[in-house]
């Protein structure tokens, strides 16, 4: 275990590494494909979308035929990002810069999701993502907020864009109603939602737009990147080749229009 993960951080319940044999997600980039992806366990069972976090071992496999079900295309979407972060946080921290850390937790400050910066730093604090990456950098053994993080980094993003689900608990409280992030759980009725509650940057087109969503900067945008529903994504992908080019972005890009933020 020393060799698998040598910075320390445990259980504040039961004293153990975070982290265990087989817990990695590591999942194969060139897999992901929105709508032909399902979540399986390590065991290989495929797992139903639910408001339960991620438990570690958990990846995407590739299917044939696109799925038609909202919710399974979402909770695949949402696994790609949380297990990236996940594995970033837990297994690969000291090969993880501060850069890399941003970019890889970009969709949740899209999102506005753990953006707020806990005012005093402990085991039961809410951290930020910049907390968080500079909380296990200094050293600090106490695993509970980071785990916290993460759960609710997850959960967020499943508020945000699941549709008709119940994220009531067992202990009766939503953690979706509380944040007041219910635009997938309660305006399923209106029409598509997606995981984030941004604007669709169409404005922005071009390069500005192929910075802030092509995530591996292969120079183009897969519909796991793209941040709006499916019919968006295929009236702008007009060689219909699954992938979204600067040239098919419309609005101010190459030509050096208005600015745009990092």
């Amino acid at each position: 275990m020393s060799s698998l993960w040598s910075y320390g951080l445990t259980s504040m319940r039961t004293g153990e590494p975070l982290v265990e044999e087989g817990g990695r997600h590591a999942i194969d980039r060139s897999t992901v494909a929105y709508g032909y992806n399902l979540v399986v366990d390590r065991d290989g069972t495929v797992r139903r979308p639910g408001g339960a976090p991620l438990k570690g071992g958990e990846t995407l496999i590739r299917t044939p035929e696109y799925q038609t079900d909202h919710n399974i295309r979402e909770y695949a979407r949402i696994v790609a990002i949380m297990a990236a972060i996940r594995d970033a946080l837990l297994y690969d921290f000291h090969n993880t810069s501060k850069d890399d850390w941003l970019q890889l937790t970009a969709e949740l400050t899209r999102n506005n999701i753990k953006t707020r910066d806990a005012v005093h730093i402990g085991r039961r604090s809410v951290l930020s993502t910049t907390q968080v990456y500079d909380y296990i950098a200094s050293g600090r053994a106490e695993g509970s907020p980071v785990m916290r993080y993460l759960e609710e980094a997850e959960l967020e993003l499943k508020c945000l864009a699941f549709k008709d689900f119940d994220f009531t608990n067992p202990e009766g409280k939503n953690h979706c109603v509380e944040q007041n992030l219910i635009d997938g759980a309660k305006s399923a009725q209106g029409g598509d939602t997606r995981p984030t509650r941004n604007a669709m940057p169409t404005s922005r087109g071009g390069n500005g737009f192929m910075d802030r969503f092509d995530s591996n900067r292969d120079g183009r945008v897969t519909k796991s990147e793209f941040p709006g529903p499916d019919v968006h994504f295929s009236r702008l992908d007009r060689n219909h080749d699954g992938y979204l080019s600067a040239d098919e972005v419309p609005g101010p890009s190459r030509s050096g229009g208005g600015p745009g933020r990092r």
